[in-house]
């Protein structure tokens, strides 16, 4: 059984809490209801030119809504598929029970009645019960003045008296200071972690050692790592399910992991002594991590988002059934001579190695808690990023990329990947499996430490589109809307004080009290009706979201007459034509120049190193990760999963008053490129960000001068508030003042490649567009080709927003005309990843 938590809080998971297995081949299934933005099959080359009239004449639409998608159906499948292998089960051989899957002696039987297919589609993905959890997340160390005989007593799941306390919530992003000592000073999100770990009193030692070990999953990775040389644990992930008694075939180094994907292995622990060693917990873990380093500072902000826990793998009283149809004896010796499973008095025998079987389902989305801002888009499970290179004393800081492979790991499996994905030394996104022995510390056993700690990394990439098609001009509108009203709020507190008006201050601060009850957030409820109904469902659809108009982007240039009009303008000198005939050309422009284009709603592929995009091939998947695919693919029409192969330009040219029926823009050379923005903070980001504030240096640095302003203007009404013994924080949201300095912390970092090949399919000639307006406008459609060069190095990972780390696209077309003038339009696009194998 698994246990899934994030941000390290306990809670329950977002995955269906009944037995499940892969969903079985389904058919593609369209939905009928659905509409097409644009479908090419339909389109021949004998209608190039109704195209182009076509789109001149549809400019202000946008194309039909989209239906919503219900993704329900894939849990109904497996569902349906559980119930047809239940069914399959001769209830008579194998001792009237319909489900054993693990610890009985008939194990050959049940072979024979199941297909080994069948087995390894087997998977359960059951929640366990809540004391049953808290026996292991609480359990209380093994300390050497315990009692021998209670220590290793099985929980009372009846009468347990044992303390709950919930976690408080905290801030989003742990700041910790880069060296080789332990983490002690992390604040995680969600969660109240420990300031340090000191020696207990004398008085009462087995009590504080039990304070500061509650909830020990979610805290081990603040114990002290002294990486002990006398235990060893090695991690395996298989191909499929692992069996006792036989061999398997192990993973690939180079997989990689999407959304639904189940991670099957086993993991081996060796005591290398000639004495027995004594343990308190072990735990396996699949945790996702994301790390932002500021070498600057020497500071590193961390979030852990993900932290799934294999009960079934980790140590506990007795035996709890593994979440695969794996079946073999507690404590037998397996052909490799390990013993399945640990003892339960918590000792590892010398010379012995220990064998425990894991099962790990990447989940959909993450819990909702994971954000504290409700951001839906924050809900989902990022790509790996980078390589942390600060982590276990920076391990993996001497990873270099292959220049012929365009990746590369340390040479062994659990080694992670390292590519061109523009993520440098100071950002990652990372995830692994990781196993940890919790002991007590050897120079004082009232302190516990990690023995031995190892992680497996896993590659991972989301299936589908990652972020939705928004503006975040409204939200950013909404976060200064906010603080404005309460500066307003606070300046007009501190006027009634100065002025002696003692009771409407009072009457004032429990008017403003009753608001503050009654309103949940600051957010306005328009963000809030999209935050949990237009894109909760997975996977995402291309929805329309966010302004109404925000469905094209669009530049202007003031064109000026081109250059080779120069000898008819010296000649209008010499006829001595008037001035205003020839205004014109002063600088002031010869008239507007409108490039445009829509917003695409398909996207581009995501692309890898071949050799990566070789070892996923479809072919290459497992009978269990090719049914997941096809349930995430039929869950999709075709049309939803189009590529963006081709992209429309429209250009409008309106000539000045004084230059009707000029010769209008000559085109000299486009140049089509792909610009990629790296967003960061190091605290959590409270809005989702859009690119159309990335593509201007003056709209976000005003964003960030505005931020500081605001939190300056804070800080001064802060130290006036303290001289009068006012207390500012009510009227000011906590989180308000922490979302400013988010903003005003915002860090953006673009990088431009060429991975196109420049091609122009249709280019048409400047027509009349012959519309009911007085002045003359011309119209002229470029259509270019986007498909990637053979040879690109870089990987394009899908678009992601995260709390602290976001990857925003755009297309960038360079324009430069016969008179020398050049203009640039950036065009948001999304790299996602469906059946690009």
């Amino acid at each position: 059984m698994s246990k899934v938590e994030n941000n390290e809080i306990n809670n329950q998971s977002s995955i269906p809490q009944h037995p499940t297995i892969s969903p079985s081949h389904q058919g593609q299934s369209g939905h009928p209801g659905s509409k097409s933005y644009r479908n090419n099959e339909q389109l021949s080359a004998d209608h190039e030119e109704e195209k182009f009239e076509e789109l001149v004449e549809e400019e202000n639409q946008y194309g039909p809504e989209d239906e919503k998608i219900d993704y329900s159906d894939i849990f109904l499948r497996e569902s349906k598929d559980f119930q047809e292998i239940m069914s399959r089960m001769n209830a008579v051989h194998i001792n009237d029970n319909k489900v054993q899957n693990t610890y009985v002696p008939n194990v050959d039987i049940i072979e024979k009645n199941l297909d080994k297919k069948v087995q390894n589609r087997f998977v359960f993905d059951v929640l366990p019960s809540f004391e049953m959890y808290r026996s292991i997340q609480y359990s209380t160390p093994r300390l050497s003045h315990d009692d021998a005989d209670l220590r290793d007593t099985p929980p009372d799941y009846f009468n347990y008296e044992g303390g709950s306390e919930l976690s408080p919530t905290g801030t989003d992003t742990p700041l910790t200071s880069i060296s080789s000592a332990p983490v002690s000073s992390a604040v995680g999100g969600h969660s109240h972690l420990l300031s340090s770990i000191t020696r207990p009193s004398s008085s009462n030692p087995l009590l504080t050692t039990q304070e500061f070990e509650r909830n020990m999953v979610d805290k081990s990775h603040t114990l002290r790592n002294i990486n002990t040389p006398n235990i060893d644990i090695s991690i395996h992930v298989t191909k499929d399910v692992p069996h006792a008694n036989e061999e398997v075939e192990l993973e690939s180094i180079l997989k990689e992991y999407t959304s639904g994907d189940i991670v099957h292995g086993y993991v081996i622990v060796e005591n290398l002594t000639n004495y027995e060693l004594q343990f308190d917990l072990f735990h396996l873990t699949l945790e996702g991590t994301t790390c932002i380093v500021d070498y600057e500072n020497k500071k590193q902000s961390i979030k852990r988002f993900l932290s799934m826990i294999d009960m079934s793998a980790s140590w506990s009283h007795g035996g709890i059934s593994p979440s695969s149809n794996i079946a073999f004896e507690v404590l037998s010796t397996d052909h490799e001579g390990c013993i399945l499973g640990f003892r339960n008095d918590r000792i590892l025998s010398p010379r012995t190695k220990y064998k425990k079987f894991f099962t790990f389902k990447f989940p959909y989305k993450l819990l909702d808690t994971t954000c504290r801002h409700q951001q839906e888009v924050h809900t989902l499970l990022p790509p790996s990023l980078g390589v942390d290179t600060v982590k276990n004393f920076g391990k993996y800081s001497s990873i270099d990329v292959n220049p012929l492979l365009s990746y590369g790991h340390l040479g062994y499996r659990g080694s992670p990947i390292k590519t061109h994905d523009f993520s440098g030394d100071n950002l990652s996104i990372s995830y692994g499996i990781n196993a940890k022995v919790i002991g007590t510390y050897p120079k004082d056993p009232t302190r516990l430490c990690v023995l031995k700690h190892q992680e497996y990394a896993l590659r991972f990439i989301p299936f589908g589109f990652g972020v939705p098609l928004f503006s975040s001009e409204e939200e950013i509108k909404s976060l200064y809307s906010n603080m404005e009203h309460s500066l307003e709020m606070a300046q007009h507190a501190l006027r009634l004080n100065q002025e002696g008006n003692s009771k409407e201050v009072e009457a004032f601060e429990m008017e403003l009290k009753n608001r503050q009850l009654s309103t949940l957030d600051y957010r306005p409820e328009t963000t809030k009706k999209h935050s949990s109904n237009d894109y909760s469902s997975f996977p995402i659809r291309n929805e329309k979201f966010g302004k109404e108009d925000y469905y094209k982007v669009e530049t202007v240039l003031n064109y000026i007459k081109d250059k080779e009009d120069k000898k008819s303008n010296f000649l209008n000198k010499l006829t001595k034509k008037s001035k205003s005939e020839t205004s014109g050309n002063n600088g002031l422009g010869s008239g507007l120049l409108k490039i445009s284009s829509k917003i695409p709603k398909d996207g581009l592929p995501y692309l890898s190193p071949s050799l990566l995009r070789k070892t996923n091939e479809l072919n290459k998947l497992s009978e269990v990760g090719l049914q997941n695919y096809e349930g995430l693919s039929s869950s999709l029409s075709n049309n939803e999963k189009q590529k963006l192969s081709t992209l429309k330009i429209k250009l409008k040219f309106i000539p000045s008053d004084n230059y009707h029926g000029m010769i209008p823009p000559k085109i000299k050379t486009i140049k089509t490129s792909l610009v990629a923005w790296n967003i960061t903070s190091s605290l959590a980001i409270p809005i989702k960000l859009s690119s159309n504030i990335l593509t201007s240096k003056e709209d976000l640095n005003e964003i960030k001068s505005k931020s500081f302003k605001y939190f300056k203007q804070f800080k001064d009404l802060e130290e006036k508030f303290k001289l009068i013994d006012m207390d500012i924080d009510r009227y000011f949201d906590k989180f308000l003042l922490t979302d400013l300095e988010s903003m005003t912390d915002l860090n953006i970092e673009p990088f431009q490649i060429n991975p196109f090949k420049q091609s122009i399919i249709n280019e048409t000639e400047w027509v009349n567009n012959n519309n009911e307006t007085s002045y003359e406008e011309l119209i002229k459609i470029i259509e270019l080709k986007l498909d990637y060069n053979e040879d690109i190095s870089e990987t394009l990972l899908p678009n992601f927003q995260t709390c602290l780390i976001s990857r925003v696209y755009c297309i960038k077309i360079d324009f430069k005309f016969s008179n020398g003038q050049t203009e640039k339009l950036h065009i948001p696009v999304r790299i996602r990843k469906f059946d690009d194998f």
